[in-house]
């Protein structure tokens, strides 16, 4: 009995070493507990692929191993290098990026990260895994598998079948092979509809593009910093209690502070598309075949850059991916397989910023995803940026006390943030030419402020979820040159307004007018008409916290 468990159990290493290898990499270069949870539940995955190995006949189980061998290997390999380059396992985007890149492409990458160190851990995962098979072929050849242990294996995997059927992908994603052949599958169903929207996007133009100024005045850097579950509840700029912004109040003087903007959802992708693409009136279904500010801009014959430091979330249509490939420039920093546990900071898009504003063309304009405030709170920060580690003791309900250590990462996180807008200022106003850095948040976050919850509830959100900070740092240059601009953006500061009208505001701050604009629809129009702001569960915000909420 303990020599038949014993051969099992190399079967089993065979089957699971992808998933092993790839939990205890990302634990090393993240000494982090995650990608152990992530593991196990791999290995439980593991299980369903090890089980007819021993339940076949010999012959078929042999044949079965040895098909699968060449993949399990190539699936191993992918895992580890990804993990090691890039400090997390591969996501089902950067597997599906493998899939479009192009011969020369491959060979850039291997002459750029083809080290001793990245040859010595291949070669080691080579002999031990041809170690491992060797010794998986002479096992299912010479063990008599008997009836009693396919019975005990077939219970147990069909146990494991149901917590897969309960779970679904929640638990199969977590083991990189299913996740491997789960990206090829859906790439090959969904890449002429992907490449049918593409072609769409690409054939949106504008017509009859103008500017308020001249375009040739000078140059012009354009920035969008876009946030991520950043509540303005939660910054002392906007008189939250800790000071969670220093930097911002210091440049206060600069920017201009608007005080009563609600996100235009509650989670990221349908947030963002609400908030750059002029869909007003277009059929949900419809939304992206709808134009850009992207678009727009480039258009207009600014050279655009999407700069990301959250995943592309390539699930099908539904990723951020769609909305940059309106940019001519993509880069998508953050090569984690879960932004979740993503422990990649937003300073990592400063050198892309750098370059982005270094590049020759006349006009820019950036656009910077930040990874911000994302669950889970204490990866969004160096350890330098822990600030906060006090308990919520000035509060009557317990629940906030337990979750002082969330609120606490929460609130290092945004002081973070502060310190990366500084940043981004910095380096624009060190540059020539007409500039602004405009920063949002996708949406905010309840972190234990007037719920036991963190995290959004699209069908009954709170107002931590929703109302987001909207701040802009003008230029000099920008300011003499559009003063008529400046004094509008002034008077807007107090008025309610939803980040769903934001694409006509982002052209009016870049003083772009089209064919098929409404002005009017921009927070610094001066004849600006004050609308009810809609939320994601059908009503407004008006409706849901009343008319003391607007003012």
């Amino acid at each position: 009995m303990k020599t038949l468990c014993k051969r099992y159990a190399t079967i089993f290493l065979f089957f699971s070493f992808p998933t092993l290898v790839t939990g205890i990499f990302s634990f090393f270069v993240n000494l982090k507990w995650f990608p152990i949870a992530e593991m196990l539940r791999g290995l439980i995955v593991d299980f369903l692929i090890f089980a007819p190995s021993i339940i076949l006949p010999s012959f078929l189980s042999l044949f079965y191993v040895l098909a699968l061998f060449p993949a399990l290997l190539v699936i191993t390999l992918t895992s580890a290098l990804h993990t090691f380059i890039y400090k997390s396992p591969p996501s089902k985007f950067a597997i599906q990026s493998i899939l479009e890149t192009s011969f020369n492409e491959s060979i850039e990458f291997l002459h750029e990260f083809t080290t001793p160190s990245t040859c010595l851990m291949a070669l080691i995962l080579l002999i031990v895994y041809f170690f491992i098979i060797k010794k998986t072929s002479y096992y299912i050849k010479n063990t008599d598998k008997n009836f009693t242990s396919k019975l005990i294996i077939l219970i147990i995997a069909s146990c494991v079948a149901f917590s897969v059927h309960l779970k679904g992908n929640k638990l199969l994603l977590s083991n990189p092979s299913y996740l491997t052949a789960y990206s090829v599958s859906q790439y090959s169903n969904d890449i002429h509809i992907i490449n049918d929207i593409r072609k769409t996007r690409n054939n949106i133009h504008f017509n009859n593009i103008q500017f308020a100024t001249s375009p040739k005045a000078g140059p012009k850097n354009y920035i969008f910093i876009i946030g991520e579950s950043a509540s303005k509840h939660h910054m002392s700029i906007y008189g939250y209690g800790r000071q969670t912004t220093p930097k911002l109040e210091q440049l206060s003087q600069d920017c201009i502070v608007f005080s009563d903007v609600v996100s235009a959802d509650t989670h990221t992708i349908p947030a963002l598309r609400k908030t750059l693409l002029f869909h007003e009136g277009t059929k949900e279904q419809d939304i992206l075949k709808a134009p850009s500010i992207i678009g727009l801009l480039r258009d207009a014959g600014f050279k655009t850059f999407w700069l990301s430091n959250q995943t592309a979330n390539s699930d099908g249509l539904t990723g951020t991916s769609v909305l940059a490939g309106d940019a001519h420039y993509q880069a998508f920093l953050n090569k984690s397989r879960h932004e979740g546990q993503s422990s990649s900071y937003d300073e990592v898009l400063l050198p892309e910023l750098q370059k982005a504003l270094a590049d020759p063309a006349p006009n820019k304009a950036i656009f910077l995803h930040l990874i911000g405030s994302h669950l889970s709170y204490s990866l969004r920060y160096p350890k330098d940026f822990a600030k906060f580690h006090e308990r919520c003791d000035a509060t009557s309900e317990q629940w906030r006390i337990d979750a002082s250590d969330y609120i606490n990462a929460y609130d290092n996180s945004i002081y973070y943030t502060d310190s990366i807008i500084e940043e981004v200022v910095k380096n624009v106003a060190a540059v020539e030419g007409e500039s602004f850095v405009l920063y949002f948040s996708d949406h905010g976050q309840e972190v234990y402020d007037t719920r036991n919850m963190r995290g959004q509830d699209a069908k009954n959100p709170s107002r931590n979820m929703i109302e987001i900070p909207l701040l802009c740092w003008l230029s000099p240059s920008y300011r003499a040159a559009n003063s008529d601009m400046v004094s509008r953006m002034e008077k807007a500061k107090d008025r309610p307004f939803s980040m769903a009208w934001f694409a006509q505001t982002a052209a009016d701050l870049a003083r772009v007018s089209f064919d098929g604009a409404h002005p009017e629809r921009s927070l610094f129009a001066e004849d600006f008409i004050t609308r009810d702001r809609p939320l994601p569960n059908g009503r407004t915000y008006e409706d849901m916290f009343g008319k003391k909420a607007r003012q």
